[in-house]
This record gives C-alpha cells, sequence and structure tokens, in this order.
C-alpha cells in the first residue's frame, strides 16, 4: 500500500538552544533515526526569525527589508493618490507587518527596535509630504497611527483581554495566575481581579513570552 505522506529530510532539519545573553553554547548532539540534527543560532518559524539569544536582531532586520520596499512604495505613488489610497497601502503592506507577532518581537531592546520606528515615521512624512526635520508626533495625532511601542502594548492588552475571557489556545491556560490563588492574604490586590506576574531580574527573563 502506498504512503501518501512526504518523507522528512533530516538534512534541512535543525534546532536552537535558548540561553542568557552571557551564557556559553551548550554543546550537545540530538539525532534522529541515526541521523544528526545540525543545531543553529536562529531558526525561521512561520514567519518569525527567533534567534539563541532572544535578541531578534535577525526578525527586526528583516522587518526593516520589508518596511524600506514600502517606503518606496509610497514614496512614488503618493503623486498619484489621494489619503484614503496612501492609508489603504499603510494597512495592507506596512501594518500588516507591523503587528504580526510584535508580542514576541516587540520585547527587544529600544535601540534595536529604533530602526523600525524611525522607517514608520518615514513613511508617514511620505504619506503627508512632510519636511524631513519635522515632527512625527504630529503626523502619528493627525492620522491617528499607533506607533511601535504602542502597537506593542495595543496587542498586549489584547492578549490578556483574549486570556481573560479564556478564548485563547489550551497552550496558553498556564501563563498566568490570580492573585487569588497565589497566597490566602486579604490585600486590596487579592480582590482586584489582577494576574500575579513572575518577577525576573535578568534582561533574559523578561524577553521570555510569558513573563
Amino acid at each position: 500500500m502506498r504512503s501518501n505522506r512526504l518523507p522528512i529530510n533530516y538534512n534541512k532539519t535543525a534546532y536552537i538552544i535558548l540561553t542568557a545573553t552571557r551564557s556559553q553554547n551548550c554543546n550537545f548532539e540530538i539525532s534522529m533515526n541515526v541521523v544528526r540534527i545540525q543545531q543553529t543560532d536562529s531558526i525561521k518559524y512561520l514567519g518569525v526569525i527567533i534567534d539563541n539569544k532572544l535578541l531578534w536582531k535577525l526578525q527586526i532586520n528583516s522587518l526593516c527589508g520589508k518596511l524600506s520596499q514600502v517606503c518606496g512604495v509610497v514614496c512614488k505613488i503618493r503623486h498619484f493618490a489621494d489619503m484614503k489610497i496612501l492609508r489603504l497601502i499603510y494597512f495592507s503592506l506596512l501594518y500588516s507587518h507591523l503587528q504580526y507577532c510584535i508580542t514576541d518581537w516587540g520585547r527587544a531592546y529600544k535601540i534595536v527596535i529604533q530602526p523600525v520606528q524611525v522607517l514608520q515615521n518615514r513613511i508617514l512624512k511620505y504619506m503627508t509630504f512632510s519636511k524631513r526635520t519635522s515632527s512625527a508626533n504630529n503626523i502619528f495625532k493627525l492620522l491617528r497611527f499607533l506607533k511601535v511601542s504602542d502597537l506593542y502594548q495595543f496587542n498586549l492588552e489584547k492578549f490578556m483581554y483574549k486570556f481573560n475571557a479564556d478564548i485563547l489556545l489550551s497552550s496558553f491556560g498556564n501563563f498566568f495566575s490570580k492573585l487569588p490563588c497565589i497566597h490566602d492574604h486579604g490585600t486590596r490586590q487579592k480582590v482586584s481581579g489582577n494576574y500575579h506576574h513572575k518577577r525576573v531580574r535578568t534582561d533574559y527573563g523578561k524577553k521570555c513570552c510569558n513573563m
């Protein structure tokens, strides 16, 4: 009987080990069917590049490349389109890339995310025919657009709303615990309905998605 399943190519399979920035790389081998799987420093999963230090530099560099293309498109087409068309281009070509998995890569250092913000500012200035020295804050208020940091915070709030409404996947069920489940003390926080947030001291712990 012929199987319709495609054979697994183990030569193209790789794995990464997430470690802290100052930690040394762990060296050990993983094999499957006597085939050694290669260890790599980064891997692309569902369109997101994850590095072993969770610095997100590779993902943001890839994002900046996409935004640069959008920047060129807006710069050329703005002379032949009105603001309504430019807004459609912004939300279809730029906004979709910005908000994709921003709850993950949005935890990167500000200096790493800064190039993304610079490109977003440039595109908005192209849309409004503003000068390079113009204040980007006024343009964001005029167009009612969210900056990268605001978009990250907005998506976090949507995630917590879905978690509280229990409409996320079951794999997120143990991410947070309500305060009454942590202790029995009659504090003001206990009756507030808030969730317990694990305290971490390292930057690596703060970059983890469940922190």
